[in-house]
């Protein structure tokens, strides 16, 4: 997926844990996500809401290339949980910009 500079986005996660033999949504408020091209343009932590989605919104930072949406997350007593999305962010077309007359 392609996205604009200055975009809004917004990420969501869903990470469950097991808990007497049956899943649920894990409350954990310690999980991070990075959106990095070589190094970290924007780190947030990720709350959950309610059902245990764990979402979070944004600014896409004014650059253009190749970024990841990077959540890398460990801890003690748990499975390491590593995912990785890769999109591109393009720079306004000559047309999208605002006019000046």
């Amino acid at each position: 997926q392609a996205y604009r500079i200055t975009d809004d986005v917004e990420y969501s996660i869903v990470i469950e844990e097991m808990r007497n033999g049956n899943w649920g949504a894990f409350k954990g408020s310690d999980v991070q996500l990075e959106f990095l091209r070589i190094d970290p343009f924007v780190r947030e932590f990720i709350k959950p809401d309610i059902d245990g989605v764990f979402k979070v919104g944004f600014k896409v930072p004014d650059v253009y290339g190749v970024f990841q949406f990077k959540v890398d997350y460990s801890r003690v007593g748990y499975t390491h949980h590593y995912s990785t999305t890769q999109v591109s962010v393009r720079p306004f077309h000559h047309t999208e910009y605002e006019r000046f007359i």
